[in-house]
């Protein structure tokens, strides 16, 4: 469960409850994230005799575990307006979030929803446990990206440096110096 509200919370790492699969060791639900960075959630897909057999699905027993998530992952994801709007909260309540993380106060947020500001407080502390799973699987996604972006990065650097116009006139006037041109 998320720790309640701290107006310094990026400065803290969220624990968060996760039922695992005992048989892959992964968590359950799991999720995806598409190439825009949207994240939703994989159905498990049923084993191959129930599926030919049209068996019920089997109930896989879980096992509860404590994970931990960085505030500022589930912040970011939060911001990046990525972070989905749940059924049981008021519509738009992500907007609220990310501008409770950019710094207003609960007692303005709480004002326009027409909420005591402990109200508002629990609301989020509520939205956040619910996000953060996604924001997990959103910063892995985020990562293998930047992951990804970094090799290319360093080649386009390196090919505009060799191209580089400055370098290749002293190229020029070298070799006109050598080969004994004015």
């Amino acid at each position: 469960m998320i720790k309640k509200w701290n107006p310094n919370w990026n400065q803290h790492a969220s624990i968060i409850n996760v039922e695992i699969n005992p048989n892959t060791n992964q968590p359950t639900p799991s999720y995806k994230v598409d190439q825009h960075g949207v994240v939703s959630e994989v159905e498990p897909q049923p084993e191959q005799l129930e599926a030919e057999l049209s068996l019920p699905k089997e109930d896989v027993p879980t096992k509860k575990e404590k994970r931990q998530i960085e505030r500022a992952n589930i912040e970011e994801f939060i911001t990046s307006g990525m972070a989905p709007n749940f059924e049981k909260f008021s519509n738009d309540f992500p907007n609220f979030v990310k501008r409770r993380i950019e710094g207003e106060p609960f007692s303005k947020l709480a004002f326009e929803l027409e909420v005591s500001s402990g109200k508002i407080v629990e609301l989020m502390d509520q939205y956040l446990a619910e996000v953060a799973p996604l924001a997990n699987a959103w910063w892995d996604w985020k990562q293998d990206q930047d992951a990804e972006a970094e090799p290319l990065n360093r080649q386009e650097t390196e090919a505009a440096e060799d191209d580089s116009p400055a370098e290749n006139d002293g190229q020029d006037d070298q070799e006109d110096e050598e080969h004994g041109a004015a």
